[in-house]
């Protein structure tokens, strides 16, 4: 920003979206009094780059909108996080059919190993229970089992669903 913008009251009505944010960054980096909720967002604002914050503001000005300070803290979220692709997708009877078992025999391999590993919790926590009332009656020192570490029982292929 080269030229020095006056901030009071009347003049900031004066100005556009583009010069209003960054004459709200620039208050925000210099530390000038703001009220909470401005300080808040111009904060988050002031720390990124003026590279991001031009992007941002000709970005809006090409598609004739008004650039905010809350647009920029969104469009800076765009830029390192994606959330994901919809896609529709036309299958062939054959494809389809594929498809199904595909996810039949994952949701079986889900189910299959959930099981194993919630069975060895079972037991584990069985033991414990055991150890815990064996120490209460003998009123010796409660000692836990220490809880064994996972491995999946590997299945054949003739075990699964397909």
């Amino acid at each position: 920003m080269d030229k020095q913008i006056s901030k009071t009251d009347s003049e900031l009505k004066l100005l556009n979206g583009a010069e209003k944010l960054q004459v709200g960054i620039q208050a925000a980096r210099n530390n000038e009094p703001m009220s909470k909720g401005n300080k808040t967002n111009y904060g988050q604002a002031a720390k990124l780059s003026d590279e991001l914050i031009n992007e941002y503001i000709a970005l809006e000005q090409n598609e004739n909108k008004k650039p905010n300070v809350k647009g920029l803290i969104t469009f800076s979220k765009k830029q390192y996080i994606q959330r994901g692709w919809k896609v529709q997708l036309f299958p062939t009877k054959e494809q389809e059919e594929c498809l199904i078992k595909y996810i039949n025999v994952y949701r079986w391999t889900y189910n299959h190993l959930y099981a194993g590993r919630r069975e060895m919790y079972h037991k584990w926590r069985n033991n414990c229970f055991r150890a815990k009332s064996l120490a209460w009656f003998k009123k010796i020192e409660y000692v836990q089992p220490k809880m064994p570490s996972w491995t999946p029982s590997y299945f054949k292929k003739s075990s699964l669903p397909y």
